[in-house]
């Protein structure tokens, strides 16, 4: 059975990751001249997605590695992790033109704090790749959830991680099966929620994880018509002692 141990082991390699490729980005905030806000957004463009590839690489890597462990202690025999994607460099380019927005208002600050929370997602989307491609190739046929970590999970990542252990492939996991973003749909700028496998669904349990609770709190707040943000937003003033963090 996967431990909250092996969680834990899992988000703290890539939070690491993500923590050196956020590093670099505040050295380079810090080596260039604020006032020029279109030289550097330019360099921006050049920069983060550098940045994104490489780290993402670096967290595709620690999440095979977490991989073929916990597979080896729950199954048994060799398996070679395939590494998953870094992410789209049209979608970084996306992120960075959004944030430096905030450099011609002279908000440098607030460019390089958007900026950071979508280098985490960038980064940390080459780790839930891999779980989730491996998820699919995997002869063992495991299966995969979506599972919050920290003690303030945030409304979103809740009604995801209520599905449970029901997760299969990459395209079963989307919010809407025509959306074409795939697992970006499913997490947040500084979400720490991790794509976890188990082998064995039907006894997977990880403490501090309780899917039907989730689920039960998503099903009481829900109202007919609501949009995903308007139930997240409900589920917070219905249950304000869970949801101690706003979303």
């Amino acid at each position: 059975m996967v431990a909250r141990s092996d969680v834990s082991r899992l988000a703290d390699a890539t939070g690491k990751v993500s923590a050196d490729a956020e590093a670099l980005l505040a050295d380079f905030f810090r080596s260039v001249d604020l006032g020029k806000p279109e030289r550097v957004r330019d360099a921006l463009l050049e920069v983060v997605p550098a940045i994104s590839s490489e780290f993402g690489d670096l967290s595709a890597g620690v999440a095979a590695d977490w991989y073929e462990q916990v597979r080896a202690k729950e199954v048994g025999g060799r398996y070679v992790a395939r590494l998953g994607s870094p992410d789209d460099a049209d979608r970084v380019i996306g992120s960075v033109r959004w944030a430096s927005g905030e450099l011609f208002k002279d908000n440098p600050q607030g460019a390089f704090d958007l900026l950071k929370g979508a280098l985490q997602r960038h980064v940390t989307y080459g780790a839930r790749d891999t779980i989730a491609r491996n998820v699919r190739l995997d002869p063992a046929r495991p299966r995969f959830a979506h599972v919050p970590t920290g003690s303030d999970p945030c409304g979103f990542c809740v009604i995801m991680g209520s599905r449970g252990w029901v997760y299969t492939t990459r395209e079963a996991a989307e919010l809407n099966p025509k959306d074409r973003d795939g697992l970006h749909s499913q997490f947040h700028d500084n979400c720490h929620c991790q794509v976890v496998a188990s082998w064995d669904a039907t006894q997977a349990h990880i403490d501090g994880y309780d899917p039907d609770l989730y689920y039960s709190m998503y099903e009481s707040s829900r109202k007919p018509g609501d949009s995903l943000g308007q139930t997240v937003n409900r589920m917070r003033k219905d249950f304000p002692d869970f949801f101690r963090v706003a979303t």
